[in-house]
């Protein structure tokens, strides 16, 4: 994660995009979501932290994960909305 976030103030995007297991989020109560969130804010980037579940994006599989956007301060930071359908029903995420 440190690693992740030192690339990210190296090259300085105007976005960032970062995709985990939902496990990160309950690892010492929270703490690497919070470190993770806090980075990008000291950053001055708008930053959302999100979970979703995969297949409603596209993804074979139904797992829920967890996302991380960025944006830079004068960007808009959003969660993309996902309409997938599949062969016996339709997801509206």
């Amino acid at each position: 994660m440190v690693t992740f976030m030192d690339i990210v103030a190296y090259l300085k995007p105007k976005y960032v995009l970062m995709e985990n297991v939902v496990d990160i989020l309950k690892f010492a109560d929270g703490y690497l979501g919070k470190f993770a969130l806090s980075c990008l804010v000291a950053m001055k980037y708008q930053a959302r932290l999100g979970m979703m579940v995969a297949g409603c994006y596209g993804l074979p599989q139904f797992r829920m994960r967890v996302f991380l956007w960025g944006a830079l301060s004068l960007m808009v930071c959003f969660v993309p909305c996902c309409f997938i359908c599949f062969a016996r029903f339709m997801l509206h995420c």
